[in-house]
């Protein structure tokens, strides 16, 4: 589905640029424009960013890691959706 049809970006292309690090709209805006032209999208822009954010969420986890010596960083773990 279509949420910004000036530049012609999807809910897909958003929430794949979530899922690859992207934060904000203003992040999502500089590598796509979305709405950047008349800005009516910006709101549903908004709320699919925030639903990427809660799954990209809900499918990373951090456990910290021990050799079992001293304490080692904490690792992030991404379980692939699907």
């Amino acid at each position: 589905m279509y949420v910004c049809i000036c530049n012609a970006v999807t809910e897909t292309a958003i929430r794949t640029l979530v899922a690859r690090g992207c934060d904000s709209l203003e992040e999502v805006q500089a590598l796509t424009g979305c709405s950047g032209t008349c800005g009516s999208c910006r709101e549903h822009a908004e709320a699919v960013i925030q639903s990427a954010l809660s799954e990209r969420a809900a499918t990373t986890a951090t456990i910290p890691i021990s050799t079992g010596r001293r304490p080692m960083p904490v690792a992030t773990i991404t379980r692939k959706a699907g």
